[in-house]
C-alpha cells in the first residue's frame, strides 16, 4: 500500500516524426506558417499553430484534457469552422494520438515500506580455515 510520499511516474512516448505529422496536418488545413511568421508570433508573445497543437496533444495524452475538447480548442485558437475543427481533431487522433504509447504506470514506493527487519544470522563455521589457538 502506498503512502503519501509515493509518486506516480508515467512516461508518454510520441511518434518519432511527431513534428513532421503536425506540419503535414497544418498544411492540409491551410495553416502553414513560415519561419518568419513563427518568429513574429514568438516575439509578440503568441504561440505558433504547431506549438498550440503540440501542447494540446500532450495535455490530452497526459489525461489533463479530454479529447472531446480538442475540436473546440482548434476552432478557437486556429480560427477554424466547427466542421473543419472536427475533421482536424479526427485527423490528429488517427495520425498522432492513436500512436502515442503509454507504458503502465509505475509506483515508486518509499523505502520505509520495503524495509523488513531480520535477525542477524550467526557466523558460519569456515571449514577451510584452521582454528586460531
Amino acid at each position: 500500500m502506498a503512502d503519501s510520499n509515493s509518486h506516480q511516474k508515467q512516461q508518454i512516448i510520441f511518434p518519432a516524426d511527431n513534428s513532421t505529422i503536425i506540419a503535414r496536418l497544418l498544411e492540409k488545413y491551410g495553416l502553414t506558417e513560415s519561419p518568419k511568421d513563427v518568429f513574429e508570433k514568438a516575439r509578440n508573445g503568441k504561440e505558433s499553430f504547431g506549438r498550440i497543437i503540440a501542447k494540446t496533444i500532450r495535455a490530452i495524452a497526459e489525461e489533463k484534457l479530454p479529447f472531446s475538447e480538442l475540436s473546440a480548442i482548434l476552432q478557437e485558437k486556429l480560427n477554424l469552422s466547427k466542421k473543419r475543427a472536427e475533421e482536424f481533431a479526427q485527423d490528429i487522433k488517427t495520425e498522432l494520438l492513436d500512436l502515442v504509447k503509454k507504458p503502465k504506470k509505475e509506483m515508486i514506493l518509499s523505502t520505509s515500506e520495503n524495509y523488513v527487519e531480520t535477525e542477524p544470522s550467526p557466523p558460519k563455521k569456515d571449514i577451510y580455515r584452521e582454528p586460531v589457538k
